[in-house]
């Protein structure tokens, strides 16, 4: 195993930062041959991934569509004797220079030329791999730095539209990919500008974007990569990459107090991954795509349809702004929210795979109506059975002055991840404090009921109850149920109880 990634995988371990995945660059390759390993650092690339995947860590190796021009690599003489590259105007094989030199381009608008590219990816084929390595495929414009454009498309015969993933894609290029910026240098305009880009990309239908943190090209200063660190936490793609001449930049290179600030962050993250799974779900099942505002103040929509008298308009409901981190000079960053309903997984993983069932608190801020309405999305994050069987579970939460409950209108992944705190924000700015909160159990068998100092006339006939501990913080106006043993694919019911505690 390489003496870096033995000490990257030490150190990360050493300061109790999680991460799912060691990203290799070009570097990892022998002389920028694709579908090889360098000999004298990646001597052993198989117990290298099976040494990451005891925890369940994965391995990712870079691999582009420019192929070396060496008859002694495999990859090209099969690819030339085939005839599987790109032709120039008069014919012949396009040859350019990219990261490897002297270098000729596969045509993936060719079936079997698509065909030979897949078989080289499987275990027999690609030497040293393993079920725990992933693949990055990268510079796909492609990329040809001899010319002025940067690309071979001005030079070469392109009668249909290529096929164009991560840095560059077309529509449709959402369905399964992530997305990356532009190569950006490590400076705050650059930062300032990726939430631009993001946005734009966001509009554009292109969910799962990110940008490199720190920025591909420079060296950032500790405020600066602490800054891209703690904005990128919250993006939906998350990953650390540097130009090979970069000097290090680990989250400990810094010291203290910066590496507790990015450790921060990670753990921030990781901490918000089934809220961000929810919001993929909700974004692809639950868009609404017959208005939009103009500014943030008009909202349109178009009448479409001959003979229409009414329509239905969606209108979000008002919702209090809340602050999710104190001590904003302490920590470089501060983030306020408004949502109604969220969920957070505290505990400290070293992958987030290994959170998958761990339990989590669930976060509701009441609006003006002293009510709240949420939902959460589950499946097991690994296979298309969501998709061809129906496993997955969707869950809905509705909180208002006297209640909190949950119900489940799709269970066919059967979670059982249970609930270890209910956090509920604005009790007292809108209402007042709860004295009693009751579990209500429809069947009576369920539990033998709990002394309380609830009056009977205030409990239903004919349902068990326990009484559940809670604690109210008035600087924060927040209340907090402790370990309530809900499970997320159950259905319950909490009730608010008010008088003399």
């Amino acid at each position: 195993m390489s003496v870096a990634l033995l000490k990257s995988n030490a150190a990360l371990n050493q300061h109790k930062i999680p991460y799912d995945v060691l990203w290799l660059d070009i570097e990892l390759t022998d002389g920028k041959r694709y579908f090889t390993w360098e000999p004298i650092h990646f001597s052993s690339p198989t117990s290298m991934q099976e040494n990451l995947s005891i925890v369940g860590r994965k391995v990712v190796t870079i691999v582009d569509p420019h192929i070396k021009i060496d008859p002694a690599y495999y990859v090209h003489s099969k690819a030339e004797s085939l005839g599987y590259y790109v032709k120039d105007e008069y014919g012949d094989d396009f040859h350019g220079w990219c990261w490897p030199g002297d270098s000729s381009y596969l045509d993936f608008m060719s079936h079997q030329v698509r065909c030979c590219w897949a078989l080289l990816f499987r275990y027999e084929t690609y030497a040293g791999s393993t079920s725990s390595l992933y693949t990055w495929n990268d510079m796909n414009e492609p990329s040809e730095w001899s010319i002025e454009n940067g690309t071979i498309c001005m030079d070469s015969i392109a009668r249909k539209r290529l096929r164009k993933d991560n840095r560059s894609f077309f529509a449709g290029s959402q369905t399964f990919r992530c997305h990356l910026e532009w190569r950006e240098f490590s400076e705050m305009g650059n930062l300032k500008y990726t939430t631009m880009v993001l946005l734009s990309m966001l509009s554009a239908g292109l969910t799962f974007v990110g940008a490199d943190i720190g920025g591909f090209f420079g060296n950032p200063d500790t405020d600066l990569l602490t800054r891209w660190f703690q904005a990128v936490a919250y993006q939906p793609f998350f990953r650390g990459h540097a130009y090979h001449d970069s000097v290090r930049r680990e989250p400990w290179v810094f010291g203290e107090p910066h590496t507790s600030h990015i450790r921060s962050a990670i753990r921030e993250r990781y901490s918000l991954l089934p809220q961000l799974y929810t919001l993929f779900y909700i974004y692809e099942i639950l868009q609404q795509e017959d208005a939009f505002l103009l500014g943030s103040d008009l909202l349109i929509h178009p009448v479409v349809e001959l003979g229409i008298t009414s329509i239905s308009v969606f209108l979000a409901s008002h919702s209090f702004w809340s602050s999710v981190f104190q001590y904003i000079d302490r920590t470089y960053s501060g983030l306020s929210t408004r949502w109604s309903f969220g969920t957070r997984k505290r505990r400290l993983r070293r992958i987030s795979a290994l959170m998958l069932h761990d339990p989590v608190s669930v976060l509701i801020t009441l609006d003006a109506n002293v009510s709240a309405k949420g939902q959460l999305y589950l499946n097991d994050e690994r296979t298309f059975a969501y998709k061809l069987s129906n496993r997955f579970t969707l869950v809905h939460l509705e909180c208002t002055m006297s209640m909190v409950q949950l119900f489940v209108s799709a269970n066919g992944y059967g979670s059982s991840i249970w609930v270890e705190r209910i956090e509920i924000y604005a009790f007292g700015a809108l209402y007042k404090v709860p004295t009693n909160i009751l579990r209500a159990f429809e069947a009576v068998s369920a539990l033998i009921s709990a002394k309380t100092n609830v009056k009977e006339d205030d409990m239903e006939s004919g349902v068990s109850y326990q009484q559940l501990d809670f604690t109210y913080d008035p600087d924060l106006d927040q209340l907090v149920v402790w370990k309530p043993a809900l499970k997320l694919h159950e259905v319950w019911k909490l009730q608010f109880h008010y008088g003399d505690r």
